[in-house]
């Protein structure tokens, strides 16, 4: 990033919000499908912001064996690369060349699994699949029509909402259309990027409230939308030069609020109810023993001294 010419600030920004501030970082450290299919989709935005087609092949074609819910991403994904105006026979020769290999392990692993790269393990895992073909109630067992009411849960509710997992993803979300079309200065690459980025995350979010199951169980934040949540970190910093310094410092503040949240969650556990505020919850856990408020308090020793030793030199430089 520093030899593309993004600022120091930037830089940091994202080293923060890809370690700590976005859900499928809590997911990085195992090979959880979330955590895998998060790092690749980091990937595949770097790689269409240099116009890179065989490696954005390759990526989105990880992404994909990584977590199914990829496929919803290559709409926006095809939208960016077209933004870009490169003749199609080159892109589309390119993203099948890197595509390729993935492809073929998609293709090796369904056969042998399923009997056929046409049978995904939803289908298998998931008995409420077959109960959703019989009676016509669900599309694949387990899509409706997108619900409101889960959707404002996704954006705003307290147990898994953007607002109180990672309130500087939804701040993104939200200026990064007036960013695009009020900034006459923008290149295609970095159009292209934003797009993909709003676009995808609308789409996943959709997708995610009309799921049976869309709290996710017992986890610490909207685990479904991690393959579209993971990039915006990535995103921040190629857009660096482009945001205004106070919007600048309103996403640096809600990153570390972002931050602190994840705090607790290392000091915790990654397991949350879905039917109760997330924040209550982890506070409620962090003071009942007193191992679990030393490593919060180990967690902040430790970033604060990494601070002060070298982000705060660069994170004050916002203009």
């Amino acid at each position: 990033m520093l030899a593309g010419g993004v600022h120091k600030a930037g830089v940091f920004f994202t080293l923060l919000a890809l370690m700590f501030g976005n859900t499928s970082s809590i997911f990085m450290n195992t090979y959880f499908g979330h955590g895998m299919a998060g790092a690749f989709s980091i990937a595949l935005l770097h790689f269409l912001y240099k116009k890179n087609y065989r490696m954005v092949g390759l990526f989105y074609g990880l992404t994909l064996l990584s977590e199914y819910a990829a496929a919803v991403v290559f709409f926006p994904l095809t939208i960016g690369i077209l933004m870009q105006k490169e003749s199609p026979k080159i892109w589309i020769k390119e993203l099948i060349i890197g595509g390729f290999v993935p492809g073929l392990f998609w293709c090796w692993y369904h056969i042998v699994s399923f009997g056929s790269p046409f049978q995904t393990a939803i289908q298998h895992e998931n008995p409420i699949f077959f109960e959703g073909i019989e009676h016509g109630e669900l599309l694949f067992g387990m899509f409706s029509m997108p619900n409101p009411s889960i959707l404002f849960e996704v954006f705003f509710g307290t147990s898994r909402g953007l607002l109180f997992t990672q309130p500087w993803i939804l701040l993104a979300f939200l200026f990064l259309p007036y960013l695009y079309f009020s900034n006459k200065d923008l290149s295609s690459e970095k159009k292209s990027i934003i797009v993909f980025s709003w676009v995808s995350l609308l789409l996943m979010m959709l997708m995610n409230s009309s799921f049976n199951g869309w709290h996710g169980g017992m986890t610490a934040g909207p685990r479904y939308l991690s393959i579209s949540l993971a990039p915006f970190g990535l995103l921040i910093g190629y857009l660096w030069k482009d945001i205004s310094p106070n919007l600048k410092k309103v996403l640096l503040v809600l990153l570390i609020l972002t931050i602190e949240f994840r705090g607790r969650v290392f000091a915790t556990t990654i397991l949350a109810p879905f039917d109760i505020s997330l924040w209550a919850f982890q506070w409620d856990i962090m003071l009942e023993k007193n191992k679990h408020l030393f490593r919060y308090v180990l967690f902040y020793v430790l970033f604060l001294v990494t601070w002060f030793k070298w982000g705060r030199k660069q994170i004050t430089e916002l203009s």
